[in-house]
């Protein structure tokens, strides 16, 4: 499992011990860290859409075409449909996994057709979630199946919701 997290900061996190004395409650996050990986020396993008497309692609953003955050205003703001996706070399090395985005991909223009296919083209099986940024939590086009609803769930609860009947 790969577990991105819009702005945190390793300080906010009690597995890393960055900050003794603040409140660092993350107890299902440090159990992931104790049997996982918890990387100590990391560099990350500033903003979501650009670290999202990193991680995903394993390219910079000079490489990737994602500078910045997606905002809509340019026609050509998202990851190239030529891109190599980590599910798709997972799928590569012949193992068996099942791969899933949930919650806000926010990696291609709001609105068009084409992002909401944009998951598939990187290799994921599925999608749950925004395909844009969210203006308000509680009201959101959320895509499911390939089909949009309108949710007003907060969206993170419905994104750990989501991650909760995944692996179940």
């Amino acid at each position: 499992m790969i577990l991105v997290a819009d702005d945190l900061g390793t300080d906010w996190v009690g597995a890393y011990g960055e900050t003794p004395g603040l409140p660092t409650a993350t107890p299902r996050i440090d159990a992931l860290a104790e049997q996982g990986l918890l990387f100590r020396t990391a560099w990350a993008y500033p903003v979501c859409s650009t670290a999202r497309a990193a991680l995903l692609t394993g390219n910079h953003a000079y490489r990737n075409g994602l500078g910045m955050a997606i905002n809509g205003e340019l026609p050509d703001e998202q990851v190239p449909a030529s891109a190599l996706g980590l599910p798709e070399l997972l799928a590569a090395g012949g193992a068996d996994y099942r791969t899933v985005a949930l919650g806000k991909w926010h990696l291609g223009p709001p609105g068009e057709r084409t992002s909401m296919h944009a998951t598939t083209a990187l290799g994921f099986d599925q999608h749950q979630g925004a395909y844009a940024n969210l203006s308000d939590y509680y009201d959101w086009i959320k895509v499911v199946a390939g089909s949009t609803v309108t949710s007003h769930d907060y969206a993170t609860t419905d994104t750990a919701d989501d991650a909760v009947w995944f692996i179940s």
